[in-house]
């Protein structure tokens, strides 16, 4: 059965589009993919460009779906038609899992939390890889995202070995333990914060893109809590993040996989995903 799909779109992000006009049996089509998982093929209008694999993600009376977009990609407001892949989740909508200073709530030693305060950047790839986002906390295609945690953790490591050289070869210092100027002290203060800059960038990208497919309102600082949060307390947004998008109640965490999760069998019956 085909079916027409309008999207509204906000802030022209793909993965916040959201199901309108639907009929009344087209609804109860959707609830019964996501229990017995028939084939149902919709013709999409896209809400931007996109690139050939991108999963189109779309909810509908909180059925959670995916359509992947044809070869070649599409352009905006180009229709396609694909399968819609009904996708099992509970990640809560319309509010967060829980509070942003809840970082205890698995326990002081739970693999995402210590990732969050020691290194919050590659716990914030694990996340954007759970949103279909690839290191610039762009939407894109599996295939490039599956590669946002071994770069975002490339330029983790290049940052701290240059940053290293520079303190332990380049840079002078006086007795008192202080830099002496010089074009390497200002070329070290340069990288870090152009890494400052990206690491607020991509935490910031990757709360909105989780407030928006679950329809989260900002509370607080008007317009400008996306942005306070990550510069304010990046290691407590981070785990927030990873926390809403996956439930370690059902998942356990892992440090060294694309998404932080402990993988599952294809015939799991539970299986959390963004």
């Amino acid at each position: 059965r085909k079916f027409q799909i309008a999207y509204s779109i906000l802030l022209h992000t793909p993965s916040t589009a959201k199901l309108v006009a639907l009929s009344a049996h087209e609804i109860n089509c959707l609830h019964a993919m996501s229990s017995k998982e028939p084939e149902l093929t919709v013709t999409v209008v896209a809400p931007m460009d996109l690139p050939e694999g991108y999963k189109l993600a779309a909810t509908q009376d909180n059925v959670n779906y995916t359509v992947e977009v044809p070869k070649g990609g599409v352009s905006k407001d180009q229709s396609f038609s694909g399968v819609a892949t009904a996708v099992p989740s509970d990640v809560p909508m319309g509010e967060w899992r829980d509070g942003l200073c809840d970082c205890c709530a698995h326990g002081p030693c739970h693999p995402s939390l210590c990732c969050a305060f020691f290194c919050a950047q590659l716990l914030n790839a694990q996340v954007m890889t759970r949103m279909s986002l690839n290191w610039l906390g762009e939407p894109s295609a599996e295939k490039e995202v599956k590669r946002t945690l071994k770069i975002v953790a490339g330029i983790v490591a290049v940052y701290f070995i240059v940053m290293q050289i520079l303190d332990l070869f380049l840079i002078t210092y006086d007795e008192k333990g202080f830099a002496n100027p010089g074009p390497w002290l200002t070329t070290r203060e340069v990288i870090g914060f152009v890494f400052f800059i990206y690491t607020i960038m991509i935490i910031w990208r990757t709360r909105s893109a989780i407030r928006r497919k679950y329809d989260i309102r900002e509370r607080h600082c008007g317009r400008c809590e996306d942005c306070c949060c990550s510069v304010c307390c990046c290691a407590c947004t981070v785990a927030q993040m990873a926390r809403h998008t996956a439930d370690y109640n059902k998942r356990n965490a892992k440090l060294f996989t694309n998404d932080g999760l402990e993988a599952v069998g294809e015939d799991d019956a539970y299986v959390s995903m963004a």
